[in-house]
């Protein structure tokens, strides 16, 4: 087959000690990935003005009981942590990347 069509992976490795391609897929467990969240969450705390982290604060309770049953109080809790780690920039990319891990672990 010619042309430039090409799905898939495409690696081109140079050199000593390549490691190959390394899929940081996050748990399948929820439970992990809530903890790993709440980790996240956590971690960027220290990295919010006051208004902020009082809000994260607020959320902390409830990211810690999550389970999925009640998934419209769910959604407000993550949108309003993901609103604020995604406002912050690229420190709050954790936590993003730990939402959607979560989200992916309850089947949402």
């Amino acid at each position: 087959m010619s042309g430039d069509m090409h799905f898939g992976d495409r690696v081109s490795q140079y050199g000593n000690n390549n490691t190959g391609i390394v899929h940081n897929y996050g748990p399948v467990d929820p439970a992990a990935a809530r903890a790993r969240m709440i980790e996240a969450v956590q971690n960027l705390r220290t990295h919010l003005s006051d208004t902020d982290r009082q809000v994260v604060d607020q959320c902390l309770p409830e990211l810690q009981a999550a389970d999925g049953s009640d998934p419209a109080r769910l959604r407000n809790v993550l949108a309003a942590v993901t609103g604020i780690a995604v406002l912050v920039g690229d420190v709050g990319a954790p936590v993003v990347e730990a939402v959607r891990n979560f989200l992916n672990a309850l089947g949402a």
